[in-house]
């Protein structure tokens, strides 16, 4: 069952690195905080229009910035961020027993 992590502040796309997808404060999010975010985790990207949008996270990192600190998530595909309107939400899809759904193992792209 699909769990909401948190509200998207940011989603921007950056060629041969992928969208990246910024979320508040993670103080601000909607999931357990000993539930772990892990790499390789399936997603799902809700707009307010109701569209929903499957991908996996491809690395984890943060944005700090001069008025911006959010925890992005990096996803393959560099034209993905068009789609991704502000009040989006992002979710992670999770088993019945709360453990990630992991996207299978195979190469990554170069960082």
């Amino acid at each position: 069952m699909p769990k909401r992590l948190g509200k998207i502040k940011v989603a921007i796309s950056v060629e041969g690195v992928g969208t990246i997808v910024g979320l508040a404060n993670d103080h601000e999010w909607f999931r357990d905080p000993r539930h772990a975010v892990y790499v390789r985790e399936r997603i799902q990207i809700r707009t307010p229009e109701g569209k929903c949008l499957s991908a996996f996270i491809q690395k984890i990192s943060v944005l700090h910035a001069v008025d911006l600190f959010c925890t992005c998530f990096i996803l393959p595909g560099d034209d993905l961020a068009l789609d991704i309107p502000q009040g989006s939400e992002l979710w992670l899809e999770r088993d019945e027993g709360d453990g990630p759904v992991l996207e299978p193992y195979g190469p990554l792209p170069e960082s």
